[in-house]
């Protein structure tokens, strides 16, 4: 039997059209083994720390992180790596942050780590709502300045909160 032959039968058995066959070929990187005081959590792409990055969705791989955290969490756990400098000293570019994607506006607090979509772009700033719009602001102000988002242009680009960061790994 020939490599056509089984993947034509295959395709039949499972019913699927090429272009699903062909992407059920991709594979996820693998879950690293859980073990009792960690949970696998999937990193899905990069952060910016400064002038907001195209955010894609890819995972890459699978961060352990300690399971106490994750069940702090209200909805799904993400990491994101950062890149940037706008939030030094608390997060540094290179650090793997964790992030809770179910929060309540109204319980943020303007020294949290926060999540924002930009468009298409992702960030991470401390978040002020307020009767007028969004305020952006860094830990590093001489890297990124705040910026505010009126009503309108948070409705209409939109800019979202995607979520809280809880946590952050970081290598030395």
């Amino acid at each position: 039997m020939t490599l056509e032959n089984t993947i034509h039968e295959y395709r039949e058995k499972n019913k699927l059209s090429m272009d699903e066959f062909a992407k059920s070929l991709v594979q996820s990187p693998p879950l690293q083994p859980e073990d009792s005081e960690t949970c696998p959590i999937p990193l899905i792409g990069d952060i910016a720390a400064g002038i907001p990055i195209n955010a894609e969705q890819n995972i890459r791989e699978y961060i352990p992180v300690n399971r106490s955290i994750v069940e702090r969490c209200n909805g799904e756990c993400f990491c994101l790596k950062v890149k940037g400098t706008s939030m030094i000293p608390e997060i540094l570019d290179g650090d793997i942050i964790v992030v809770d994607s179910v929060i309540d506006p109204s319980r943020i607090n303007t020294k949290d780590n926060i999540v924002i979509m930009i468009e298409t772009t992702a960030t991470v700033k401390h978040l002020s709502i307020t009767d007028k719009g969004f305020l952006l602001t860094a830990n590093n102000p001489d890297v990124y300045k705040p910026h505010f988002y009126d009503r309108d242009q948070v409705r209409t680009l939109p800019v979202t909160i995607a979520g809280k960061v809880v946590s952050l790994q970081r290598e030395f």
